[in-house]
C-alpha cells in the first residue's frame, strides 16, 4: 500500500511557479495571513500575489498548502466547466455520436449545476486552465467519456456525479510535477516516471480532506490507474477491490488516449483492439458500450511510417521473449518473483494469440499487412500495446525491489536482455 504521508502536495516549487505566472494576467489576493511550517510570518492577508511574493514563498515550506491561503478573482466554477464542456462537445463528431446515444440522460448540466467548488479547489482549478490547458482539457474530454460509459451503464445519479467530479479532479496532482516531464516525445527515466505514478496519490490528497469528496470520488482518484488484473498502481488493486468509477476512469482514460489534438477518436480499429489486448485489466461491462463507435467505418486514418521490416524485427524479439519464458522449465517451486513476472507474460502472450498474432508463422503476417493497411495498424498497435505492458512490468520490477533479483538470476537476466531490447 502507498504511503501517503510521502507526499507535501502543499509545499513544491513547481505549483507555485505556476501561482505566479497566473498573477501577472489575473488578480490573486491573500485571504489570512501566510505563515512557514515554524510559525515565521511571510505574508499578511488581503495582500495582492506577484511574482516575487511567490518566489519568496517557494524557498519556505508552509504551514498549510498555499491554495488555502489565496483566491482569484474569477475561479473556475461549474458554469465555467459546463460552458467549456459544451464547446468541447460541439467540435467532436466522435463525443457527439456518445451524447446523441444520451438524449434520455440526465445531462451533466443538471448533475454539476448545483455543486460548488470549495475555493481552494476551484483556485487549483483556475491554475490548471490558465497554465495547464492540456490538463485541463484533458479532465474535460475524461469527464465526457466517463459520463457516457455511467450513463449507458444505467449507473445512478449519484454514482454518475460522483464520476464527474473524479474525472475533474484525477489529474490535478499531475500540477504538481515538474513542467519538463510532459515535453512530447521526452523518454522519462526511472526516477522520473516514479514521480509520475504517484500523480494518482497526490490528487487523492488534494481532494481527500474535503467531507463532500471523501468516500466514491476520492477513491476513484486514486483507483484511475488501477486494473483489474492486480498490474495497475499505485496499490494493485484488483478485480472489485477498484471501485466502479475508478474502473470507469481506467477506461476512459485508455480511450482517450485515442484521440487526437481536435478530440476526435480518428483510429477506431486501433482503440477496439487496444481495449481487446487489456479486457482482462478493464471491466468489459463497461467499454462495451464503445461498440457504438466500433460499428461505423473511421474515415479518417494516421500515415504509419514505421515498416513492416520495422514490425517484423519487433514482433521476432516479441515471440523469442513470450517463447524464451513458457519454455522455461527449471522453475518446479514458483518463487514471488517468478510468479509475478508470469502474471504479466502470460497474459500478454495470450492476448497476442487472441488479438491474432501466430508466432509460428510471421512472415506470413507481414505480406498480408503489406497487402492490407488494415493488418499493418492492428500489428503495429500490438506491438505499441505490448511494449507498454513490457515497460510497465520492468518499472514495476524495479518498484516493488524485485529487479535486481531477476538480474541476479541467470535465466532470468538473459531474458531480461531480450525484454529491455524489445522496449528500448
Amino acid at each position: 500500500m502507498v504511503e501517503d504521508t510521502l507526499y507535501d502536495v502543499g509545499n513544491d516549487a513547481h505549483y507555485k511557479e505556476l501561482i505566479a505566472s497566473v498573477s501577472e494576467k489575473e488578480s490573486i489576493t491573500t485571504t489570512d495571513d501566510i505563515y512557514t511550517s515554524t510559525g515565521q510570518k511571510l505574508v499578511s492577508k488581503d495582500t495582492q500575489i506577484n511574482a516575487s511574493i511567490t518566489a519568496n514563498l517557494a524557498k519556505h515550506k508552509l504551514q498549510l498548502p498555499i491554495d488555502d491561503y489565496v483566491q482569484i478573482d474569477n475561479p473556475v466554477t461549474t458554469r465555467t466547466i459546463i460552458s467549456d464542456t459544451e464547446k468541447l462537445i460541439a467540435r467532436s463528431s466522435t463525443l457527439q455520436l456518445f451524447f446523441n446515444e444520451l438524449s434520455s440522460a440526465e445531462s451533466i448540466e443538471k448533475l454539476l449545476r448545483p455543486h460548488q467548488f470549495p475555493n481552494s479547489i476551484a483556485f487549483k482549478l483556475s491554475i490548471a486552465k490558465s497554465e495547464r490547458e492540456d490538463i485541463y482539457f484533458h479532465s474535460l474530454l475524461i469527464m465526457c467519456l466517463t459520463y457516457f460509459i455511467a450513463s449507458k451503464a444505467k449507473l445512478g445519479k449519484k454514482t454518475i456525479r460522483d464520476t464527474l467530479l473524479a474525472s475533474l479532479f484525477h489529474d490535478l496532482g499531475l500540477l504538481h510535477l515538474a513542467p519538463e516531464h510532459f515535453h512530447p516525445g521526452r523518454k522519462l527515466t526511472g526516477q522520473e516516471r516514479q514521480y509520475l505514478t504517484v500523480h494518482a496519490i497526490i490528487s487523492h490528497l488534494i481532494i481527500e480532506p474535503y467531507p463532500e469528496y471523501q468516500g466514491n470520488i476520492s477513491t476513484a482518484v486514486l483507483d484511475h490507474h488501477e486494473r483489474m488484473d492486480g498490474s495497475g498502481y499505485p496499490n494493485g488493486k484488483n478485480g472489485d477491490e477498484i471501485c466502479a468509477a475508478g474502473q470507469i476512469l481506467a477506461i476512459a482514460e485508455v480511450v482517450a488516449s485515442q484521440f487526437n489534438h481536435d478530440y476526435e477518436c480518428v483510429e477506431i480499429d486501433q482503440l477496439e483492439l487496444l481495449l481487446n489486448m487489456n479486457r482482462k485489466k478493464l471491466n468489459r461491462d463497461f467499454y462495451k458500450h464503445f461498440n457504438i463507435l466500433f460499428s461505423i467505418a473511421s474515415e479518417l486514418s494516421s500515415t504509419l511510417e514505421i515498416t513492416e521490416a520495422d514490425i517484423k524485427e519487433k514482433l521476432d524479439i516479441l515471440a523469442s521473449i513470450l517463447k524464451t519464458w513458457l519454455s522455461f522449465n527449471n522453475y518446479e517451486e514458483t518463487s514471488p518473483l517468478t510468479s509475478f513476472i508470469a502474471s504479466y507474460i502470460e497474459m500478454l502472450y495470450e492476448n497476442c494469440l487472441e488479438a491474432g498474432i501466430d508466432f509460428d508463422n510471421l512472415d506470413f503476417l507481414i505480406r498480408m499487412s503489406q497487402q492490407d493497411a488494415l493488418i499493418k495498424r492492428d500489428l503495429l498497435v500490438i506491438v505499441k500495446e505490448s511494449t507498454w505492458q513490457l515497460h510497465n512490468l520492468v518499472e514495476e520490477l524495479k518498484r516493488r525491489n524485485k529487479y535486481q533479483m531477476a538480474v541476479n538470476n541467470k535465466e532470468l537476466s538473459k531474458w531480461l536482455i531480450l525484454v529491455e531490447e524489445f522496449i528500448a
